[in-house]
């Protein structure tokens, strides 16, 4: 693949490659969104690259000719490494020297700072495609998807299956969009998937921010991007408790609203930003719970109990609702005066 798509390395031989697989996260053998990762190393051509497998069965949850639209638009941008060629079921990319993240990082104030500014910057990206916010489209497809699987080959995701009660995720989805019309938000071109181990730092400095995996990429609410990333802070355990403070959300805010001099960014539109993202935290919450029972019926090979996945995505999201539905309302309230 990496000869007939890399034409510096068409007359590379086979004893000029050094593979070795990549895996981690939920992703890669850990979130089903690819099957594998490899690095191709090439000694003779002093280049290393990227080999990205896709999953099997990954269509239905994943438009490849998005991602692959925006990984070419974003990399020509600085956000992501280099798109080298794209073949029927992966992408190469220029292998980075970086470390990614992790849940723990993001107590760093510097850290969070960094990773705020990138992301307003991919926010202001004219992305090709529909400028429409897709977060209802999605978690309705989403549901759909999920509330039309009966049955699993494991009795434990069976017995799980049946505990879910798909009338309630749809009580909980119409409440949200309810609410929504009210608040919507700026719309932007979003990661949609900013967790932790999305983002790699430069290994020679911390200098520089890469982000990767744009497979849910598109047009959304920056609310949702934003509640989505505050939401990884959790790790895939989901840790309500590690949710970040209300200070610790405004130290994020500040530098991605007034990425030059933090300090500026007012009171209003602090807080008019905090309540976009705590609500569309929610709604994240939401779309990666039906996800994971979506998931769960064609990733068999992975090793990750999803349907577990989903329970505890859904008990944050009821602690978080609990929590932050009052301030939304409130917010709505007082804007209505």
């Amino acid at each position: 693949v990496c000869r007939a798509l890399i034409p510096e390395l068409q007359d590379a031989d086979d004893s000029d490659f050094d593979v070795c697989r990549i895996n981690g996260g939920i992703t890669n053998i850990s979130d089903g969104r690819f099957l594998s990762f490899a690095v191709a190393k090439v000694s003779k051509k002093d280049q290393s690259v990227v080999v990205r497998v896709f999953g099997p069965a990954t269509e239905g949850v994943i438009d490849r000719d998005r991602e692959i639209q925006a990984t070419c638009h974003l990399s020509r941008a600085g956000f992501c490494p280099e798109l080298k060629g794209v073949f029927k079921n992966g992408i190469i990319q220029t292998f980075v020297t970086a470390r990614t993240l992790t849940p723990e990082d993001f107590l760093d104030d510097a850290v969070v700072a960094k990773v705020a500014k990138e992301l307003r910057r991919l926010h202001q990206q004219e992305v090709p495609g529909e400028k429409e916010s897709m977060v209802w489209t999605e978690i309705n497809r989403y549901f759909e998807l999920a509330s039309a699987v009966t049955k699993f080959e494991s009795p434990e995701d069976q017995r799980k299956l049946e505990a879910v009660s798909f009338d309630e995720l749809r009580q909980e989805i119409n409440t949200l969009k309810e609410i929504g019309a009210r608040l919507k938000g700026p719309v932007v071109y979003a990661h949609n998937d900013l967790l932790p181990g999305n983002v790699m730092v430069d290994a020679q400095g911390d200098k520089c921010y890469y982000f990767i995996d744009f497979e849910y990429s598109g047009y959304n609410y920056r609310g949702f991007d934003i509640g989505t990333h505050f939401n990884e802070y959790a790790g895939f355990d989901c840790d309500f408790c590690a949710y970040p403070s209300k200070d610790r959300q405004l130290n994020f805010l500040r530098h991605y609203l007034r990425p030059d001099d933090p300090e500026k960014a007012t009171h209003e539109e602090l807080e008019e930003l905090f309540v976009e993202a705590n609500f569309y935290a929610l709604a994240a919450h939401i779309t990666w719970s039906a996800w994971a029972i979506v998931q769960a019926t064609s990733s068999a090979a992975i090793d990750f109990d999803y349907m577990s996945y989903f329970f505890k995505r859904m008990k944050m999201y009821r602690e978080q609702k609990a929590k932050f539905l009052p301030v939304v309302r409130g917010f709505l309230a007082g804007k209505s005066k």
